[in-house]
C-alpha cells in the first residue's frame, strides 16, 4: 500500500491549501490495483479499521516529512463509517499523530454525510474530541445524502465538500447548478469553507469562483500524485506563478 496525494488549491489565487491522501495497491503480479477493487473487499472481511489505521499512520509520517523539510500542507484523510463507529477512534487518532509527532492541524479528518446522520450524538462528541486538539474535520460528498440542517449546524466541523456528482452538472443542469450555490451561501453563513471535489472543466471551475467557492479538488489543477511528485508540481508551479504562491523548500525525502 502507498499513498498519493491530490492538491486542493485556493479557488481565487489558485495556491496549494492542502492535499487529499488517497491509497493505492501496486500488487506484485497484477500492478496497480484502484481502491474500487479492493476496498469494498476489506470491508467485507471487516479489515477496514486496520487499513484504516495503516493509512493514517503513512499520512501521519508524511505530514512530518513535509513539515521538517518546510512545508506545512495538511493532509485529509478519509475514515470508514466502520472505523469512526469505533467509541475510541477520535483518541486513536490523536494517539497516532503523537506518536510521529504531529500536530492535529496538519491532519483533516473526512468523514461522510452519511456517517454524520448515522448516530449524530456518538459523532458530534467524536468530532468535538478531535476539534478541541485542534484537528481539521471535513463533511465529505456534501449534497448526496439526506442531511438535517439543523443537526449539521450543530456539529463542530471545518469544512463542506461539495460532491463530484453536483459539479458534474455544472454548465449543463440549472437546478444543479442553483444547489451548489446554495450549499455556498449556506455554509458561509453558518463559517464553513466550501470544497468542491472533481473539477474537471474550466467551466466548472469558473462558475465556482464566480460563486465564492473557497477551494477546488480535481484534474483540471491536479490528479493524484506521489509524495515526491506533488512537490515536483509545487516547485514547478511556484517557479511560474511566484507572485500567487508562497515559496516551498525543495524536499528530497518522501514517505
Amino acid at each position: 500500500m502507498s499513498l498519493h496525494y491530490q492538491p486542493k488549491v485556493n479557488t481565487q489565487t489558485l495556491e496549494i491549501t492542502g492535499v487529499e491522501a488517497l491509497v493505492r495497491w501496486e500488487h506484485p503480479e497484477n500492478g496497480w490495483i484502484p481502491p474500487s477493487k479492493f476496498v469494498g473487499i476489506a470491508e467485507q472481511c471487516g479489515l477496514m479499521p486496520a487499513l484504516g489505521t495503516c493509512i493514517l499512520r503513512m499520512a501521519a509520517r508524511q505530514a512530518g516529512i513535509w513539515r521538517d523539510s518546510g512545508m506545512m500542507v495538511p493532509i485529509a484523510v478519509n475514515v470508514s463509517a466502520v472505523q469512526f463507529e469505533r467509541p475510541d477512534i477520535a483518541n486513536e487518532i490523536l494517539s497516532t499523530l503523537e506518536q510521529f509527532n504531529v500536530g492535529p492541524g496538519l491532519i483533516d479528518i473526512e468523514i461522510t454525510e452519511s456517517m454524520v446522520m448515522s448516530d449524530i450524538e456518538a459523532t458530534k462528541l467524536r468530532m468535538e474530541i478531535l476539534r478541541e486538539a485542534g484537528a481539521l474535520i471535513s463533511i465529505d460528498d456534501f449534497g448526496t445524502g439526506y442531511s438535517n440542517l439543523y443537526k449539521l449546524s450543530h456539529l463542530p466541523f471545518n469544512v463542506l465538500k461539495i460532491d463530484k456528482s453536483l459539479v458534474d452538472d455544472i454548465d449543463h443542469n440549472s437546478k444543479s447548478e442553483a444547489i451548489v450555490t446554495a450549499i455556498i451561501q449556506m455554509a458561509h453563513s453558518l463559517g464553513y469553507q466550501v470544497v468542491a471535489e472533481g473539477v474537471e472543466m474550466q467551466k466548472q471551475y469558473d462558475f465556482l469562483k464566480k460563486n465564492g467557492c473557497d477551494q477546488i479538488q480535481g484534474y483540471l489543477f491536479g490528479r493524484p500524485m506521489s509524495a515526491q511528485a506533488l512537490v515536483e508540481w509545487i516547485d514547478h508551479r511556484t517557479s511560474y506563478h511566484d507572485s500567487m504562491s508562497k515559496p516551498v523548500k525543495r524536499m528530497t525525502r518522501v514517505a
